[in-house]
């Protein structure tokens, strides 16, 4: 009788997810300038050889790590379906992110804007995308009319989302809040701040619905 043939594990990373989790890491200590390949085959346990077989530069191995942190930005914020919450509470589901995860926040913040023209690109759809999804969050029912002296439309989404970024910028290098505030204060303050930012959303403290 042939023995059973060996089982494959369900879920194996290819070296493709290997190399970007590498590159994450490194970038993100180092940015793009600073940053080798053969750092980051040395951080993912490969030679430079596989690196290059999957990515030709060091500035193509940046922009997929680069559009991977993005995805996942997009999927804690529910990009293009529902909301998963009010806007205060999907600004601290980032933030409890940034906690978790450092080098992704780190790398797609603070390291990645103007660094390559590909990456602007990648940031400028990165806020189309979520100056387009603030509009999920309208007025309820109970909530306040919107303030007749303040911003409308999009100059009011992209000035929400300019706010959000430098928070996030300034929260994860340090320079502004400290490490005495804590994520929720500074993800509820940032919050807040969105939301009278927003002409259709609630005036004062209220949450969107």
């Amino acid at each position: 009788m042939n023995a059973a043939p060996e089982r494959r594990p369900a879920h194996r990373p290819s070296r493709v997810d290997q190399i970007v989790d590498a590159g994450i890491r490194v970038f993100a200590r180092k940015g793009l300038a600073g940053a080798t390949m053969a750092e980051v085959a040395e951080e993912c346990g490969m030679g430079p050889g596989a690196l290059y077989y999957h990515f030709a530069t060091k500035e193509q191995l940046f922009a997929e790590c680069v559009r991977s942190v993005a995805d996942d930005v997009a999927n804690i914020t529910g990009h293009g379906g529902a909301p998963p919450g009010s806007l205060p509470e999907v600004v601290r589901l980032i933030y409890d992110w940034y906690a978790a995860c450092p080098d992704k926040a780190r790398l797609f913040f603070l390291a990645a804007p103007g660094s390559t023209p590909e990456i602007a690109q990648t940031w400028a759809e990165f806020v189309e995308e979520h100056v387009r999804d603030l509009a999920r969050y309208g007025r309820g029912p109970s909530a306040a009319p919107a303030r007749p002296d303040g911003p409308s439309g999009d100059l009011a989404a992209r000035t929400a989302i300019g706010t959000a970024n430098a928070a996030a910028m300034a929260w994860l290098s340090g320079d502004l809040f400290g490490a005495r505030t804590s994520r929720t204060t500074v993800a509820d303050a940032v919050g807040r701040v969105m939301l009278r930012l927003l002409p259709d959303g609630p005036d004062g403290d209220r949450e969107a619905r």
